[in-house]
């Protein structure tokens, strides 16, 4: 997918599967080291293996899997949300790896994910009347999976941040129950709102090809959200997240964890360049449409207020250490 919307000839389904670090650029080239990151760094990491970090999550410890090249994102997020809502296998299992080796290969992933499919599989035959059209669904997740790895084909909707077109994709995600969101959202008091209402972005690119002027209207709105953002969308994004709760989120060519606390959404960061220049950084902001980016720890404190918190506690005779920052 190239960085902004371009129509192909036909149709254009956003394929993601890179990192933004090979295809957007490093978003944290320049950042000073600020202390040790709580990734193993003594253990070498082949190509294809991803690092697990140690984070603070709702006063207890949780990990994540991170990223630095070509990382399949929609997997990650999806194993990072199972992780930080704690379900099971996930959740344990990186855990053991980050007191083991601090890593984990692509295939780990999928055996990871795969497992856990099977334990939801498991318990749903175990019920009285099962399920069968999400039994359906895990089992096409099973078969999904490797090629989860190289890339998703999502195709949103305009009309809302839960709607994509059906897909073996969208139908995994639903049977994994990870909630699955989007930010193109048209609003409706746009102009192209009526051009849009109910369509979905390939639907639009048939339209876009013609040369019509319906679809020059509908390229000059798409062209002016490159990071696939719309303040419409933040706003949609927003009601659908309960407070306190996440969801993977398709934004800026990449899926990311998203959660949502006091009302403001915040991003999961994942990628190995930021959290190893700067070890406090746990989230990032998403609050515009326009990729400015504001970093939090694990408390979504920013830095100015993690340093206006050492500045208070020395005044009050205290020499602050990362123990105390981080309470």
């Amino acid at each position: 997918l190239r960085d902004r919307l371009i129509p192909d000839l036909h149709h254009v389904a956003f394929t993601i599967g890179m990192s933004r670090s090979r295809r957007l650029g490093r978003a944290g080239s320049g950042l000073s080291r600020e202390s040790v990151p709580l990734v193993r760094e003594d253990i070498p990491k082949p190509k294809d293996a991803f690092k697990i970090r140690r984070v603070r999550f709702d006063r207890d410890e949780v990990c994540i899997l991170l990223q630095d090249w070509n990382g399949p994102c929609p997997m990650l997020a999806v194993l990072n949300f199972l992780s930080l809502t704690r379900q099971g296998i996930v959740h344990r299992r990186l855990s053991r790896r980050a007191a083991s080796g601090g890593m984990c290969t692509a295939q780990d992933l999928q055996d990871m994910l795969r497992d856990h499919v099977q334990s939801l599989v498991e318990r749903l035959m175990e019920a009285q009347s099962p399920d069968e059209e999400r039994l359906k669904n895990l089992t096409e997740t099973v078969d999904f999976l490797p090629s989860i790895m190289s890339g998703m084909n999502v195709d949103p909707g305009f009309d809302r941040a839960s709607n994509f077109a059906d897909s073996v994709e969208l139908r995994a995600f639903q049977a994994l129950q990870v909630p699955l969101l989007h930010a193109l959202v048209c609003g409706s008091d746009e102009e192209v709102f009526c051009l849009l209402q109910g369509k979905t972005y390939n639907q639009a690119m048939d339209i876009v090809v013609t040369n019509s002027e319906d679809g020059l209207r509908m390229q000059e709105w798409i062209d002016r959200w490159p990071l696939q953002s719309t303040p419409s969308g933040l706003l949609a994004v927003r009601r659908e997240i309960a407070e306190g709760g996440s969801a993977v989120l398709f934004h800026n060519c990449h899926f990311s964890l998203v959660h949502k606390r006091r009302g403001k959404l915040y991003t999961l960061v994942t990628d190995e360049g930021i959290v190893g220049a700067e070890s406090f950084i746990v989230w990032s902001s998403l609050s515009d449409c326009w990729g400015d980016l504001v970093f939090l720890d694990a408390e979504f404190r920013t830095q100015a207020d993690r340093q206006s918190m050492t500045r208070k506690r020395r005044e009050e005779g205290c020499e602050p250490c990362e123990v105390c920052v981080v309470q």
